[in-house]
């Protein structure tokens, strides 16, 4: 799945990048805060620890269920008309949910799940990056059958660049958890933790994903890598979710995304 070009980090520097990203996304670990003493620039300073035995806290999208702007949003006739295009309806029985992005102040990103008939679905996600910007569907299900390869769809990743646009934070490498998650969002692919078997410390997170080389750089871009928690539902295969970002003017936009088993063939693994 690597290009050749591409410059490995190796297995304890990407898992060094890996915790730092999870500490800093999560506020366990304070950096540029001013010390209040002055550093002795005699004595040599060393980096700072990891307590590999905190407890483990994921970086996910936040969500919540769809408020009163958010249905009328939804009731809008250019809405309608859109998703209409689509197949699809705005009609109750159905569930909502939005996702909360702070660094998107403008966008509305929203997931609508709405049951048509006994074990008749539909599921897509409609997203405007600003209330005068273009409309967007995203469709994930219909008739309890999954769009194929939608996570390397043209039109899935035109939009979420497009949401990028709006962003009030150049996109990049800080943000790789984040915009991976929110892609996955929108793809209705986010990942489900069950309490009692996601990883309980910053170590067992490291012993779950255990593709080494999470982070790895090419001339133009960068790519993230990492693994699902549970496997597929079907098959119980350990399934690996790749992102391709490119390097612009205006901070990372996504280039293209694989998503497919674990093959020792090709992705290196850290035994722990």
């Amino acid at each position: 799945m690597m290009d050749p070009l591409t410059s490995r980090i190796n297995c304890k520097s990407g898992i060094f990048v890996l915790v730092a990203s999870i500490l800093l996304l999560s506020g366990q670990l304070a950096v540029g805060q001013p010390s209040a003493q002055a550093p002795n620039k005699d004595k040599p300073t060393n980096p700072l620890p990891f307590d590999l035995q905190q407890p483990y806290i994921p970086v996910q999208t936040e969500s919540h269920p769809c408020q009163d702007s958010d249905w009328q949003f939804l009731d809008a006739q250019s809405v309608r008309s859109l998703v209409a295009d689509y197949g699809f309806q705005i009609l109750p029985p159905l569930t909502c949910v939005a996702a909360s992005v702070p660094w998107l102040p403008s966008a509305k990103i929203l997931r609508v799940h709405e049951s048509i008939g006994l074990d008749d679905y539909r599921e897509f996600s409609i997203l405007q990056s600003s209330k005068d910007s273009r409309l967007w569907v995203i469709p994930i299900e219909f008739g309890m059958i999954l769009y194929a390869h939608v996570e390397e769809n043209p039109h899935n990743i035109a939009a979420f660049n497009d949401l990028l646009r709006s962003a009030t934070r150049k996109p990049d490498e800080n943000l790789l958890l984040e915009l991976g998650n929110l892609y996955q969002f929108l793809l209705g692919a986010e990942e489900w933790l069950d309490p009692e078997q996601m990883p309980k410390t910053v170590e067992d997170s490291l012993k779950v994903n255990d593709v080494s080389g999470m982070i790895t750089h090419v001339p133009d871009g960068v790519t993230y890598k990492h693994r699902e928690f549970d496997g597929d539902k079907w098959t119980h295969n350990y399934m690996i979710w790749e992102f391709n970002f490119k390097k612009t003017k205006e901070g990372l936009r996504l280039d293209s995304v694989e998503r497919g088993p674990l093959d020792p063939a090709t992705d290196d693994r850290q035994l722990m």
